[in-house]
């Protein structure tokens, strides 16, 4: 039987650079942060949060502790760490996500919810949830553009640790191309780049609880 080896974390985001990725450029992005089997009895911890991404970026370090906190949570045994990113979004669909995700975790009315999303202007915005890939953004038919998954053992991590999770576009992209003649109806795609492409990476920051 394996020995019981777990710690407590708090699980920062640092940064995401996507610069290869030709989905990810400017505008606004939903990043999702998901612990797989933290721990005997939890299959999983998801978290979601919208972020401005510029030239294909995301740069946390001015950020504030509150905007990058992603997790509290104690790990024991072997366990996962996955990011997603998600599509550019407008204001108008970010607001709808958050509208609706609040409203079924919580039980809260539409109503209800307009004190504490009224106005919302696109920044940093944070609704905690266990919920699968496939049931956290079907419900704005949102695509994933990026995606990684990195598995860790509690006893190989420093008190003080960044890890970097590879992100691969899911995928693939074409380009039409038509013909040379401008009335020329042939066409043609052309494969730009292949699902599992690496494109970047997330830096998460794990620092130990005591």
């Amino acid at each position: 039987m394996a020995t019981k080896e777990g710690k407590t974390f708090e699980f920062l985001l640092n940064g995401i650079d996507l610069a290869d990725s030709r989905d990810v450029k400017n505008g606004s992005h939903i990043v999702t942060v998901e612990l797989m089997c933290p721990r005997p009895g939890v299959a999983s911890k998801s978290a979601v949060r919208t972020f401005k991404f510029r030239n294909g970026a995301l740069d946390c370090a001015p950020m504030p502790w509150v905007k990058r906190i992603f997790f509290k949570e104690s790990v024991e045994f072997r366990f996962g760490l996955c990011v997603r990113v998600s599509e550019n979004l407008t204001a108008a669909q970010i607001e709808a996500f958050l509208r609706f995700f609040a409203g079924t975790a919580f039980g809260i009315g539409g109503d209800a919810l307009e004190k504490y999303f009224g106005g919302y202007a696109g920044d940093v915005a944070s609704i905690p949830m266990d919920y699968a890939k496939k049931k956290l953004l079907a419900a704005q038919d949102t695509k994933i553009v990026a995606e990684g998954a990195v598995d860790l053992l509690p006893s190989e991590l420093e008190d003080s640790s960044e890890i970097e999770v590879p992100l691969c576009t899911l995928h693939d992209l074409f380009k039409t191309e038509h013909g040379p003649h401008a009335k020329s109806t042939a066409s043609s795609r052309k494969l730009l780049q292949s699902a599992g492409t690496v494109v970047g990476k997330a830096r998460i920051q794990l620092n130990a609880l005591k």
